[in-house]
């Protein structure tokens, strides 16, 4: 995950929503975790064990207030349009045959 091509502010997530299912696999979401250099591995069920195969959408968070419970004031350094998984532009196919795939997210913050 890049910000305007450069390392995130900071650390955060990325959400990965079911469009369709590949044919005999569940419809399942997973996350994915980035740290301050961008990098992560996707999470369906254990920790790094990447996407049911299908195809996704995505959005992102990233916070430099994070939300609370105290009511404070929150902000994030991701833009809006990629908070929503229906307008980041975010999307990737998993196929059966597949054991890797490198997906790179550039957030446009200009």
């Amino acid at each position: 995950v890049t910000f305007d091509g450069q390392a995130p502010p900071g650390p955060g997530s990325i959400y990965f929503l079911p469009q369709e299912a590949a044919e005999g696999f569940p419809s399942r979401p997973a996350t994915g975790d980035f740290d301050k250099d961008g990098n992560y591995k996707v999470k369906t069920f254990d920790p790094g064990d990447g996407l049911m195969p299908g195809k996704y959408t995505m959005h992102v968070e990233c916070w430099q207030t994070p939300p609370n419970m105290e009511g404070k004031p929150v902000k994030s350094f991701v833009p809006a349009k990629y908070q929503s998984a229906a307008s980041s532009g975010f999307s990737v196919e998993i196929t059966t045959d597949m054991r890797s795939k490198e997906v790179n997210l550039d957030i446009a913050t200009k």
